[in-house]
């Protein structure tokens, strides 16, 4: 019975958790090494820690688009913070895209040895889909809107572990993109990785693992 108890309250713990982590938070919950004097809103946005489960959970509609958010780091000015972070946006969507397909081919090294990691044309083939791919996603990326904007001034203080007492600017934007634009962005992503592939004979075999990479994209997502 006391194990049934126990797992019963690790589930409720679990559940909990998942919820609160979407949940908008008070700002003196939060604060580290740093005070927020001012901010655009009483509370933290649960949208900066996920921003597509907190679509869901508050009604707004992920049938048709899919959500990212992105936040900067301590900046000096406002603008400079809030501009930064709308610029970088769809630098971290193309990221996130990145990541799954690095990830999807690497996950078949155990087994078949797709990857071999002292390859030089596999590290070719990683260092492409890591760093050069990035960019080409990019500029593929149509109809990212930004839907929320968030700052925060902040006092970082060195008696609360920051190295040292200044001020600055934090800033978060919430962005949504059409589930058809994301999914064209993936494949022509993958389309893009075949092609490098092919510089070592590799082509059919990734072409192979990414086939369904717009879907793997979007099921990762939900």
């Amino acid at each position: 019975m006391k194990w049934i108890s126990l797992l019963a309250l690790l589930i409720t713990i679990g559940c909990s958790s998942t919820k609160d982590d979407v949940a908008d938070k008070k700002h003196e919950d939060l604060e580290k090494n740093y005070k927020v004097r001012d901010a655009s809103s009483n509370y933290r946005p649960g949208w900066i820690v996920n921003a597509n489960l907190w679509a869901k959970k508050n009604g707004v509609d992920v049938t048709k688009y899919r959500y990212f958010s992105f936040e900067t780091g301590p900046k000096v000015d406002r603008d400079i913070a809030c501009n930064m972070a709308k610029a970088n946006s769809k630098v971290d969507i193309a990221g996130e895209i990145s990541s799954y397909i690095e990830k999807e081919l690497l996950s078949r090294q155990e087994g078949d040895a797709f990857i071999d990691e002292n390859s030089p044309e596999d590290k070719k083939l990683l260092h492409f889909v890591s760093n050069v791919l990035v960019e080409r996603i990019q500029s593929n990326l149509h109809g990212v809107a930004i839907g929320k904007t968030y700052w925060e001034k902040r006092s970082y203080e060195k008696d609360l572990g920051a190295k040292k007492d200044f001020t600055a600017y934090t800033c978060a934007v919430f962005v949504k993109i059409n589930k058809d634009a994301l999914a064209e962005a993936v494949e022509k992503a993958s389309k893009r990785v075949v092609k490098e592939a092919r510089k070592s004979g590799k082509d059919k075999q990734v072409e192979r693992i990414l086939k369904d990479a717009p879907d793997g994209f979007e099921i990762q997502g939900t």
